[in-house]
């Protein structure tokens, strides 16, 4: 068990078992609820680095890694942003919930989701460019800045 209530604890635990898919899997369910355990960014950091291993070493979509993206907390949403933006071309098994997640009613995961689509463009995902150009017109300023930043006009 990850112990979150010290984040240096946890991003030492996390840091061992990391390129050791086994042991990551094995840690799955305390990786997931990192956002309601630590305040520190650097433990949940470790965490989506650690899902995204898992999520690149797989050739299937993980359900304990989808279930992020289908949460009531928006927090968890911009966790699976994160988590698929790190795990890169793997990641395009996912690209339907980054898609639909560019969308999303809180401002900070569409933020997470624009970024992921930056990166997700860069290895070849398609239809990038119309979610790009219409979050330049999002209403949240950072998602606009952001969108603008990445789209190549």
């Amino acid at each position: 068990m990850i112990n979150f209530k010290e984040p240096l604890d946890a991003l030492v635990q996390i840091n061992d078992l990391r390129g050791n898919l086994p042991a990551l899997e094995k840690a799955l369910p305390d990786l997931l609820e990192a956002p309601d355990k630590t305040k520190s960014r650097m433990a949940l950091d470790a965490a989506i680095l650690a899902l995204g291993e898992i999520c690149r070493s797989k050739q299937e979509v993980n359900p304990g890694i989808e279930q992020l993206a289908l949460s009531d907390d928006p927090r968890r949403r911009a966790m699976f942003c994160h988590v698929i933006g790190y795990a890169g071309d793997n990641g395009l098994d996912y690209s339907g919930h980054i898609m639909r997640l560019a969308k999303d009613e809180s401002p900070e995961v569409r933020l997470r989701a624009i970024q992921c689509i930056q990166r997700l463009r860069e290895l070849g995902m398609q239809d990038t460019e119309r979610i790009l150009d219409e979050a330049t017109r999002d209403p949240d300023p950072k998602v606009r800045a952001r969108a603008m930043a990445d789209h190549s006009f």
